[in-house]
């Protein structure tokens, strides 16, 4: 969610505040499709990199709560409809540490804001080739 949220929002900051800012009397129809395109990257790359610091440190806690748990224990749970317990939470969260969750984040950024940006850059090409615009929720 924070994903699409995110790459809408920034799409709508670029047409609406910056294009006119720094190019007055441009509108989003008046730049080539290349220069689109390349909007949707820059913002899909940062719609991706905000999703994966947003969602790391979740994710981090979920990696070390199934690493303690041996293969058949995690099958059981997720038989039986098991959440995990607040507590193994807190003790993961106080041996980690603060740094500690966010370990790898890096990587993982430059990972989910390619993949992001890849993803939307698809996304607009295939709306370019049907004959619709590329995205953008702003109305000039």
């Amino acid at each position: 969610m924070v994903q699409l949220a995110a790459f809408t929002t920034f799409l709508d900051l670029v047409y609406s505040k910056a294009i006119p800012r720094f190019s007055p009397g441009t509108t989003k129809q008046d730049l080539s499709t290349a220069s689109q395109l390349s909007i949707t990257l820059a913002c899909g790359i940062t719609a991706g990199v905000l999703s994966a610091i947003v969602s790391h440190p979740q994710d981090t806690i979920l990696s070390r709560i199934n690493m303690t748990k041996t293969p058949e224990e995690l099958q059981r749970d997720i038989a039986e409809g098991r959440t995990t317990n607040a507590k193994k939470i807190a003790h993961i969260i106080k041996t980690t540490g603060f740094k500690g969750l966010w370990v790898g984040i890096g990587l993982r950024c430059t990972f989910v804001g390619s993949l992001s940006a890849g993803m939307f850059l698809i996304y607009d090409s295939v709306r370019l080739a049907v004959g619709l615009p590329t995205t953008s929720g702003y109305k000039s």
